[in-house]
């Protein structure tokens, strides 16, 4: 009976952040994976999706729901994104400086409903 109940719990949360990654907004430039330099980028929308998985939740941005509310609060923010990825080794550091590359995480940031 246990096992059961934890496989479905399982299952659920798997199609749940699954449903979630897949609402999460999409814009085609962002797709482009930015090169400079020979090093390639995350897109935008990768670098959400990450921190919406809690890739960045030892940098102080947390995943899931929490992440969605922090956003539309306007306490998660490109430049907080951004400085995180720098420090786990995601982006460049000279991402930061990039206003191109802040303004379309800052798009996807404010599509997040």
């Amino acid at each position: 009976m246990l096992k059961s109940t934890l496989a479905i719990f399982l299952l659920n949360s798997l199609m749940m952040n699954t449903a979630i990654a897949a609402s999460l907004p999409r814009n085609p430039t962002s797709e482009r994976v930015f090169t400079a330099s020979n090093d390639s980028v995350i897109t935008p929308f990768e670098l959400i999706h990450r921190a919406y998985q809690e890739r960045y939740s030892s940098q102080g941005v947390n995943g899931f729901a929490s992440f969605k509310q922090q956003t539309r609060w306007g306490r998660i923010t490109a430049n907080t994104l951004v400085g995180a990825a720098i420090t786990m080794g995601d982006l460049p550091l000279r991402i930061r400086s990039d206003q191109q590359y802040l303004g379309r995480v800052e798009w996807q940031l404010r599509s997040i409903k």
